[in-house]
């Protein structure tokens, strides 16, 4: 089962991404676990800013907005194709930064 964590204080956009990432999930028949992380150190930890932020196998790759559906199904479907081959790390052509995971095309923030 696949943790994703959902930061930021419990404000109103952030239960909704947490609630989001769930439905989406269920309707794509994956099964999560969606943490939501409200203490400022862990927050602090990711360089989060803006929330809400959302975290994948330790990887922050969303903040300072509520996500749109097709962005969360493509999260779910990256992550989960990568976890099923046992490789945690993005494709080459892919870069981590702080306002979020860049997939070749476009930047997911």
């Amino acid at each position: 089962m696949k943790e994703i964590e959902v930061l930021g204080s419990g404000c109103a956009k952030c239960v909704k991404t947490a609630e989001l990432i769930q439905m989406v999930a269920d309707d794509c028949g994956i099964q999560v676990q969606v943490v939501k992380e409200s203490r400022p150190e862990v927050i602090m930890k990711y360089g989060v800013m803006s929330t809400p932020a959302v975290v994948i196998d330790k990887q922050l790759i969303h903040s300072g907005s509520v996500p749109d559906r097709k962005r969360v199904e493509e999260w779910l479907q990256y992550f989960t194709i990568i976890s099923n081959k046992g490789h945690l790390s993005p494709p080459v052509a892919s870069i981590n930064t702080r306002a979020g995971w860049y997939s070749g095309m476009r930047l997911i923030a």
